[in-house]
């Protein structure tokens, strides 16, 4: 017994926890992890009082009330060092490896594109799980301007995008390069390098010697892929989402929308795939130079999938929202439990408020011409009103007034945005609300003001009302009232309601017995079919 409470001891001492040297570091067991909590001076709060109450424009000194000034400040842990954003190498980011073992695991196509930096980060992390079990080849539509990918982990293969097939006046892709692009490539046969060979094979050659057991790739981004995963006769297909689960699929898993309330995201029809795809036209182009299989319409390549893992939280979904557990399984929260930092809170109570505003990993300067000047101007003159909050936001500093109020701060640098999440602190993240955004701040417990500007981030706002954890503020001409009202009902009026929502909802997330990473392996060991369950232990 004396030496098991030694082995324990042992390596509850050896978690890392980024604590400063002026706090007192306890560590706390959560049911699913063990978080640190860090201590500043002063005595803090439990949790859940510090979280209870409203941010205080004075704090406690022994027996001397002592009035806060706001010194707004970025902390060392919450900039990154490097300026420009940068994948980390996979095995970085996994800690394992499945190169010298290929012999012991079944190969596994995995297919994505290089455009979007939070979508590259999801398929990376997806990728980076299933090394531990599968030799992975990740088929990557590479735009030469997009994020550079590297890994020691899975093996790489780089087809080149067709640059007719970007939109670069709107930052975005055609609908060609999203129902076709992939598959136009590969049935061309061309020449690509194989990395963990050292040589060059014609694609669609070397794909279909490999006898994948299972394709994954992201259907609403491309499509196209499930139509190289038909060709290639690969059996089991999973749709592996980084947005939302878009409701107009709906309809193609016999769901009946008009009998349900869900928020539109944007509407189909049966048949509409077909008229956008040139597939056939395609098939009658190549199948003379290469045996092709006949095409199939859009509408069937998405029945044809197995199983859909979604980047939403299971608490993170429209109560009228059909759960279909038969096919779709929610996975949001799966990058943050596998980085730990919000599975426990770093508890500080000076200076007693926190207020983040960012708006994701895009660019800054494009973001903030969305604002413009003049309003930004005015959201900063907003924040110089709330003399207990410091507020932190990343933004492009060319767009600043000259003027800015002493409790606030800004950086153009990358943030550690989970970091400053983490704080006990923090009362308010203002967002684009993005997926991972919106995932992040649900396991922090941090309410919300969600400033939509494009792709999912308008659902997920009017979900964070659906939830009562934020409040959706539009960027339209009434933008400024709107906002000012948001940030009174949040950090004043509303104060004890939103941070009761947003812990409540937290500790549901973290009240679950079963990881994340865990019940997505295991999904896709039933969905294939084996009869070997994973189940493996998490620890710290």
């Amino acid at each position: 017994m004396f030496i098991l409470l030694i082995l324990i001891n042992s390596i509850f001492s050896t978690k890392n926890c980024n604590c400063s040297k002026n706090k007192e570091l306890i560590h706390r067991r959560y049911k699913r992890a063990f978080g640190c909590t860090c201590f500043r001076g002063g005595g803090s709060k439990s949790e859940e009082n510090s979280d209870e109450s409203g941010p205080s424009s004075s704090r406690r000194k022994g027996k001397e009330i002592v009035k806060y000034e706001a010194n707004a400040s970025f902390e060392d842990d919450e900039i990154e060092n490097e300026e420009v954003e940068k994948l980390h190498h996979v095995e970085d980011i996994a800690g394992s490896s499945s190169k010298g073992k290929h012999h012991a695991k079944s190969n596994v196509l995995y297919i994505c594109d290089n455009f979007y930096y939070s979508r590259v980060q999801f398929h990376i992390m997806l990728a980076n799980i299933l090394s531990e079990h599968y030799n992975i080849d990740m088929l990557v539509y590479t735009e030469n301007r997009g994020v550079p990918i590297k890994s020691s982990v899975f093996n790489i293969i780089t087809v080149p995008v067709n640059e007719g097939q970007i939109d670069r006046k709107n930052h975005s892709v055609t609908d060609r390069y999203r129902f076709v692009g992939i598959y136009e490539e590969i049935i061309k046969n061309i020449v690509v390098g194989v990395p963990n060979i050292g040589d060059y094979y014609h694609i669609l050659d070397y794909l279909r010697y490999q006898n994948y057991i299972f394709g994954i790739a992201e259907f609403e981004i491309m499509a196209g892929s499930f139509a190289v995963f038909n060709e290639l006769g690969i059996g089991k297909q999973f749709n592996a989402a980084a947005s939302v689960f878009l409701p107009k699929y709906l309809q193609f898993l016999r769901i009946d929308v008009t009998k349900r309330f869900v928020p539109e995201y944007y509407s189909a029809e049966p048949g509409d795939w077909n008229e956008k795809t040139v597939y056939v036209e395609l098939y009658q182009n190549y199948h003379h130079y290469y045996e092709l299989k006949q095409p199939l319409k859009l509408e069937q390549l998405f029945k044809n999938i197995d199983y859909h893992f979604v980047n939403q939280n299971d608490f993170g979904i429209f109560e009228s929202f059909p759960k279909l557990e038969n096919k779709i399984k929610y996975i949001g929260g799966i990058a943050v439990e596998e980085k730990r930092i919000l599975m426990g809170k770093v508890a500080i109570d000076n200076p007693p408020c926190v207020v983040f505003m960012s708006f994701g990993s895009g660019n800054l300067s494009r973001m903030a011409a969305g604002f413009g000047s003049r309003r930004i101007e005015q959201m900063i003159s907003l924040f110089g009103k709330y003399k207990n909050c410091v507020f932190k936001a990343r933004l492009d500093l060319n767009f600043l007034p000259n003027n800015i109020p002493s409790n606030v701060v800004f950086t153009d640098k990358i943030v550690k945005q989970q970091n400053i999440l983490a704080k006990s602190n923090t009362k308010l993240f203002i967002s684009h609300c993005g997926l991972n955004s919106l995932n992040e701040a649900m396991y922090a417990g941090v309410p919300l003001i969600c400033i939509p500007s494009g792709a999912d981030q308008f659902y997920n706002s009017s979900l964070i009302e659906h939830l009562g954890i934020g409040i959706y503020v539009k960027n339209d001409e009434h933008f400024i009232d709107a906002f000012e009202i948001a940030l009174h009902k949040i950090l004043k009026k509303d104060f004890h309601k939103y941070q009761k929502a947003a812990i409540e909802l937290k500790n549901k997330i973290h009240g679950t017995s079963e990881w994340i990473k865990t019940s997505f392996l295991n999904k896709i060991e039933e969905v294939i079919g084996k009869e070997e369950e994973i189940g493996e232990e998490e620890s710290d």
